[in-house]
C-alpha cells in the first residue's frame, strides 16, 4: 500500500502550532497518530487518528502512550482492555511511544483502575 507522507506532513505542521493538552495516566484519547515507517502502527481516515492509552506522564507536553487496535488477532504483546464505547479493545505493547500531547485531540474515556495496573504490569514485564 502506497503511502501519502505529503498529506500527513501538512497536517504535521498544523498540529505543532496547536498548544500542549492537559492529561492523565488512564485516560484514553484519539491521537493524531500519523503515517509511519513500515510495520509501526499508522493512524487512520483523514486525520491520521487512532486510540491511545496515556501510561504515563512525563511533562505537561510529554506522555508515553500504548495505541489500540480492535483487531482479533491473538499476540502476547496485545492486552484486552474491554470495550471502550462498544467496540473490543487491545493496547499493543510492542507499539509502545512517547507522543507530544499537542497530537491528543479527544478523551474517549478513562479505563478502569484494575485493567489499566494489568496494562501496566505487562509492560514492565516486557523488560
Amino acid at each position: 500500500m502506497k503511502k501519502d507522507f505529503d498529506k500527513w506532513n501538512v497536517l504535521k505542521k498544523k498540529i505543532n502550532e496547536l498548544n500542549s493538552k492537559k492529561h492523565h495516566p488512564k485516560e484514553i484519547w484519539w491521537s493524531v497518530w500519523g503515517l509511519n515507517i513500515g510495520f509501526e502502527e499508522d493512524g487512520k481516515g483523514e486525520l491520521f487518528e487512532r486510540p491511545v492509552l496515556i501510561i504515563k506522564v512525563l511533562s505537561k507536553n510529554t506522555c508515553v502512550v500504548l495505541p489500540l487496535t480492535s483487531s482479533e488477532e491473538e499476540n502476547k504483546n496485545r492486552i484486552d482492555i474491554g470495550l471502550i464505547k462498544g467496540i473490543r479493545s487491545k493496547v499493543i505493547l510492542s507499539q509502545i511511544k512517547v507522543i507530544d500531547t499537542r497530537r491528543l485531540t479527544d478523551l474517549i474515556c478513562i479505563l478502569e483502575t484494575d485493567l489499566f495496573t494489568k496494562v501496566k504490569e505487562a509492560v514492565k514485564n516486557m523488560f
